[in-house]
């Protein structure tokens, strides 16, 4: 977007995301249920987008998660 290099884009570990996403029949302030346990795991990393307001299906952040392994 800004012409900026990509950079270094060689896998370091093996990782996945799952996106946060607004709950089905709900509308209004966003709310992140378990997020203080989810904070405590070892090499998973939350990654919100500062979004007040929710809908369903509405892409609020993502989660990566990185390990050693593929398992």
């Amino acid at each position: 977007i800004l012409n900026y290099p990509l950079g270094n884009t060689d896998p370091i570990l093996p990782s996945a995301i799952v996106n946060l996403l607004g709950a089905e029949g709900y509308t209004g302030k966003a709310k992140y249920e378990n997020l203080e346990d989810v904070l405590k795991t070892d090499n998973v990393f939350v990654h919100l987008y500062g979004k007040t307001e929710t809908k369903p299906g509405r892409k609020m952040g993502h989660v990566t998660i990185i390990s050693k392994d593929y398992r």
